[in-house]
């Protein structure tokens, strides 16, 4: 009885549900207690990141968490040797998504359920990264061609490479899928050229996302739609800043926290909330480092000296502001320092920053609403079954094609058939992406 106490001691420490109110997590566990966190589920049921082990911290290694499980490690002899990181997790909290290398020196796409574990996907070949997909049905990434020796992108949907992007002498990078499956933000560059790219593989459009003035730009999340992309992109002075890209292209500079650069990494589904990371006045350094062909790899600012950089959080209605500022009331001495994601509803905002109570940096978990978690779970997932050509759901669930219109409605419990292709049920509470054949 008195280890049940200890134990439940030590979480309220880091958990805290205030009924109503706005509160903090701090992820810690000996071995991981240097991590970030870069994705999580839209009842904070399930988050994932990397925890850093070497000295330098240009070693990293997987892990998800959970509530009830606390930091779970995902390695194992063989997998994730030096490097691997959780960089997706599934909105209804089902799996997580991430890569990780062997020991056969490659890279490898793996997915981890509370069943399985993490175990790697067999349809994604080696020397691969993933790190955005849409439920149990599409997921986009990166392979290396080694014929090449560039990386080619891809869409795959229901276990099938169903579209490729290779541009010749280029390396492509599928970094992130729209909600609705369709729109795909490509990081396209080679020695000389960065051409990121929104891509619709269904139609082939390749539109190009203008660049600030400067020689690249990286595409980092979008919003459920397609129609908002979000990132960074270098200016003619070298500096990196946050921007939004639209449909067509178009680019607006997001501004920073009063210093010469920021980036943005994640948007809402809705596409009205964007958060990242920003240069305050005290600091001059520069985000200069292009990534791996995944979106989570970071610089040598990853621990700035002083803090010269902060988390902040952007709408359209408050421009970018700090969030030490915004959440100052739940901090206390501890420092956000990068927003790395958010979930798609916009209720968790995750990353890392400064733990005050424990002197590490650490990956933290912000709710900004303070609902507990089963308050959020109105209508089970499990309620819905995809058989074939129909659809099966015991509760009232819509269901829309691709272009948003509405195409089948069930009502109460019943199936509903339709043509082979992609659609989008929703239902009181959540959404899922379903393909039929």
């Amino acid at each position: 009885m008195r280890i049940f106490l200890a134990l439940i001691s030590l979480i309220s420490l880091f958990w805290v549900f205030p009924a109503y109110a706005q509160s903090i997590v701090w992820l810690s566990s000996p071995g991981m207690d240097t991590n970030d966190v870069t994705a999580i589920s839209n009842d904070g049921s399930l988050a994932g990141g990397r925890y850093w082990y070497a000295s330098g911290y240009t070693t990293y290694l997987p892990f998800i968490w959970t509530p009830d499980l606390g930091m779970v490690s995902l390695t194992r002899p063989g997998f994730a040797v030096n490097e691997g990181i959780v960089c997706y997790v599934d909105p209804e909290g089902r799996f997580a998504l991430g890569y990780a290398d062997s020991s056969d020196g490659k890279y490898y796409v793996f997915k981890w359920t509370r069943d399985s574990g993490a175990v790697v996907i067999p349809e994604i070949p080696p020397n691969s990264f993933s790190c955005s997909a849409v439920g149990d049905s599409i997921i986009v990434g990166s392979t290396l061609d080694t014929t090449t020796s560039t990386w080619f992108s891809w869409r795959m949907i229901n276990g099938v490479m169903m579209d490729t992007l290779h541009l010749p002498g280029f390396t492509t990078s599928a970094n992130v899928v729209s909600g609705n499956g369709m729109v795909v933000g490509v990081d396209v560059w080679n020695d000389t050229a960065d051409l990121d790219y929104r891509w619709v593989p269904d139609s082939g459009t390749l539109t190009p996302l203008t660049q600030m003035g400067g020689n690249f730009n990286i595409v980092s999340d979008v919003s459920y739609d397609g129609s908002v992309l979000v990132g960074r992109s270098e200016d003619s002075t070298g500096s990196m800043r946050a921007v939004l890209w639209h449909a067509d292209g178009s680019v607006m500079d997001l501004g920073t926290l009063g210093g010469d650069e920021a980036i943005a990494n994640s948007i809402s589904d809705s596409g009205d909330m964007v958060v990242g990371i920003s240069a305050l006045p005290t600091y001059s350094g520069k985000m200069r480092a292009k990534p791996k062909p995944d979106r989570f790899y970071r610089p040598s600012f990853k621990l700035p000296v002083g803090f010269g950089y902060a988390a902040f959080v952007w709408t359209p209605d408050s421009g970018m502001r700090d969030l030490n500022e915004v959440y100052s009331s739940i901090l206390g001495s501890s420092v956000l320092i990068e927003a790395y994601g958010m979930s798609p509803n916009g209720r968790f905002i995750v990353g890392y920053g400064y733990n005050s109570a424990t002197g590490y940096f650490q990956g933290f978990i912000l709710d900004r609403s303070g609902l507990a978690v089963e308050e959020q779970r109105e209508t089970d997932p499990i309620s819905l079954i995809v058989r074939g050509g129909e659809i099966e759901s015991r509760s009232d669930v819509r269901i829309y094609d691709p272009s948003g219109r509405l195409v089948g409605e069930i009502r109460g419990s019943g199936t509903w058939k339709g043509k082979p292709g992609v659609y989008f049920v929703k239902w009181r509470g959540g959404s899922r992406v379903v393909v039929l054949r």
